[in-house]
């Protein structure tokens, strides 16, 4: 039998070094309201309006670093066809809310192909790195945990410390980020919110304390951040009644804070 080049097996196992070489997952949600007040617009899906609850973004393979693995396997792209039986699930917890209205696949395939691909040793398929993200989704309750506190997206504004600690008692962990309207308010809106996820058993985990100089000198910061004020805006049905504009021009995403783990 013949042997296969020496550059060849190096290359192999190089690629293979890479596709694991993470140390854990983010799951990524978003609050619909605040994305469509960050983008230039935003439309609804082809599959109709998403509910009003946060939504997926991404599920992420990161290093305790702050580094993250990126399109990790070029010879494996997006195939809408691993996916059936998901996508019911898919519409409705992994909808685009980007213009022109779509059906998605745009989005997930970006998501397949940028991160995805990196955990290729632990989620094997592209049908087992989606389901993996929809199972934990549906694991949470985010706006349960906030409305509990009396925390609710009515276009109110809340201490960034509420917020965190109505998370915290509601057994989750994150990290949060927001955006900032581009006008001279200083208004900030609630945004993302990052929760960890071990790459061992892929359930909803606390983040690791070494992780990420940048969540480590956040962390630390301590008051500061902890004093921010963000507003929560109102469900999807307020966009419909005006309170929020699709055409609304947002600066995006500024800053991250992290709860200790």
């Amino acid at each position: 039998m013949s042997k296969l080049p020496a550059a060849l097996l190096v290359g192999f196992f190089t690629m293979l070094g890479t596709l694991s070489a993470f140390d854990f997952f983010y799951l990524v949600l978003e609050w619909p309201g605040s994305y469509c007040d960050a983008a230039t617009s935003c439309c609804y899906p082809q599959s109709g309006k998403p509910a009003s609850d946060f939504s997926i973004h991404g599920l992420w393979p990161n290093n305790l670093d702050g580094s993250y693995p990126e399109n990790c396997d070029p010879s494996r792209p997006f195939n809408a066809s691993q996916i059936g039986g998901l996508r019911g699930d898919m519409d409705a917890l992994w909808s685009s809310l980007s213009c022109p209205s779509s059906n998605s696949e745009k989005f997930w395939a970006h998501e397949w192909e940028k991160h995805g691909t990196c955990s290729e040793k632990i989620l094997r398929s592209q049908r087992d790195y989606f389901a993996a993200a929809l199972r934990l989704r549906k694991s949470v309750d985010l706006l349960g945990a906030l409305e509990q506190a009396g925390i609710s997206p009515d276009g109110k504004s809340y201490a960034l410390s509420l917020i965190k600690n109505a998370l915290q008692d509601g057994g989750y962990a994150p990290g949060i980020t927001c955006n900032a309207d581009d006008d001279d308010s200083g208004s900030s809106q609630l945004y993302q919110i990052y929760l960890c996820v071990s790459k061992e058993n892929l359930e909803i985990t606390p983040c690791p304390r070494e992780r990420s100089a940048i969540d480590r000198s956040i962390m630390e910061a301590g008051a500061p951040s902890d004093r921010r004020i963000l507003r929560f805006d109102c469900l999807l049905d307020c966009i419909v009644s005006g309170s929020l504009s699709f055409g609304f021009n947002a600066a995006t995403s500024h800053g991250f804070w992290g709860l200790a783990a």
